[in-house]
């Protein structure tokens, strides 16, 4: 009987391919879309200056600061973040081969660096920042031993703020021409009684009655932000939302998003829900948010407000077979995704009856009730990702033969499953048979 296993699943293969063929010729024209788009917003935004929106693929709707005239309607168009008030992408659409993409470079408060955001699908953002595009603040120290003051312009005669202890740490956001003296939020300093690890002459030059912005942000440092939640509507497509890039994984930036101030040194992926909660995903590296609590690589939380306070969830593994699909080339540092099992496996009760509950037309549930192993591809001769115990289920998206002809369950690219650990209901007859991938190289 065991010699007739390879043939009779042979057979189910040449009889189920034909009837999942148009669903895999879609997912193949799902990537290649992507792959399209993608390499189109590459080659558009490659020159992409600081403090700079540029048009990366269609359609965006762009709504202008009052008193803007800039162009930004076609593919590779470029307009300064401190005259955009809004940004608005579409929703990724094979059939129309439409998905906006958008790629933005900002300097929030690094001084010689830029932080990466590429915002693509349905998404829309909203500038919070009303400082122009040459707005940089730069922490500085009272060096002087007796201290120093703070004055309401740049003059040793000018009416007294309040006095500054040696050592206190500050926030300069201007100078003046000659750089004598630098300015405050509050007032003015005197440069020759502060020090600073910043080249001082980056700073903007302000004359001496120039208002302090209201919100001392970079432009679109501090933003609104909106889209849809894991809305990819073929297998291959990004979900839609929104990329953040520190420029080397060390040095933090800060930003400012839908309230909550996040700083962090590696790459973040941003997305709301359909309730209006915001939810924070670090991809690489770790976020600081709430006065000192930390996110690490791999995790994910939500977030959004309560009464007048932002109120923070518990951290949680990420959606590491999601997030396989988002258009990380686009960032111009490249990095391995942490592994995760968050968003693939369920948590059930064996002996409870869990799939006598699931229609025979409902999407294809396996489950298990065996300690398992995740395998890198469909057979023992692929690496363990992970172990799993029991009482457990998934949703396969897609099957193959190993080379002894046993069938295996694929809940992610990359993640496996042995078929004869499992028990199904569902639909599972309509999971696509694929190919099996290749071993890696030893």
């Amino acid at each position: 009987m065991k010699r007739l296993l390879p043939l009779l699943f042979v057979l189910l293969v040449l009889f189920v391919v034909p009837l999942n063929a148009a669903a895999q010729s879609n997912d193949d024209a799902c990537r290649a879309f992507v792959q399209a788009a993608v390499e189109t917003v590459r080659k558009s935004c490659a020159e992409t200056g600081l403090n700079t929106l540029c048009y990366g693929y269609p359609p965006l709707e762009w709504t202008p600061r009052e008193g803007a005239a800039t162009a930004f309607a076609d593919v590779g168009d470029s307009v300064s973040l401190a005259q955009t008030q809004s940004l608005t992408g579409r929703p990724f659409d094979l059939a129309a081969k439409t998905w906006g993409a958008a790629l933005l470079r900002l300097r929030t408060d690094l001084p010689d660096q830029a932080l990466n955001m590429l915002a693509f699908g349905d998404t829309t953002l909203q500038n919070q920042s009303d400082t122009a595009d040459d707005f940089l603040a730069l922490a500085v120290q009272v060096s002087g031993t007796t201290g120093a003051n703070l004055r309401e312009s740049p003059s040793v005669d000018a009416p007294l703020v309040r006095s500054l202890y040696s050592g206190d740490a500050l926030n300069a956001i201007g100078r003046l021409a000659d750089g004598t003296w630098l300015r405050l939020p509050e007032g003015w300093v005197a440069a020759e009684l502060v020090r600073s690890a910043y080249d001082l002459s980056l700073l903007p030059v302000m004359t001496a009655d120039a208002p302090a912005p209201e919100v001392l942000l970079a432009p679109m440092q501090a933003f609104r932000f909106r889209s849809a939640f894991e809305d990819a509507s073929c297998l291959g497509a990004p979900d839609s939302g929104l990329l953040l890039q520190a420029p080397d994984g060390v040095t933090a930036a800060r930003v400012v998003v839908n309230g909550a101030e996040l700083i962090f040194g590696g790459t973040l992926y941003l997305q709301t829900t359909n309730e209006g909660r915001t939810v924070l995903t670090v991809l690489e590296g770790g976020a600081v948010y709430a006065d000192g609590e930390t996110l690490e690589s791999g995790e994910r939380l939500t977030y959004g407000y309560q009464g007048e306070t932002v109120a923070y969830g518990a951290p949680e593994d990420y959606n590491f077979a999601r997030a396989r699909y988002l258009p990380l080339q686009l960032l111009p540092r490249e990095f391995e995704l942490t592994f995760s099992l968050g968003g693939l496996l369920y948590p059930f009760t064996p002996g409870t009856g869990f799939l006598t509950t699931i229609a025979a037309d409902a999407r294809c549930t396996v489950a298990w009730s065996v300690d398992v192993n995740l395998r890198s591809g469909p057979g023992t001769a692929y690496p363990i990702r992970h172990g799993v115990a029991a009482g457990f289920y998934g949703y396969p998206d897609a099957r193959a033969l190993d080379s002894e002809g046993r069938m295996w369950w694929r809940l992610a690219e990359a993640v496996w499953l042995a078929v004869d650990n499992t028990a199904g209901a569902g639909a599972c007859d309509q999971v696509p048979i694929i190919e099996a991938p290749p071993l890696p190289a030893k």
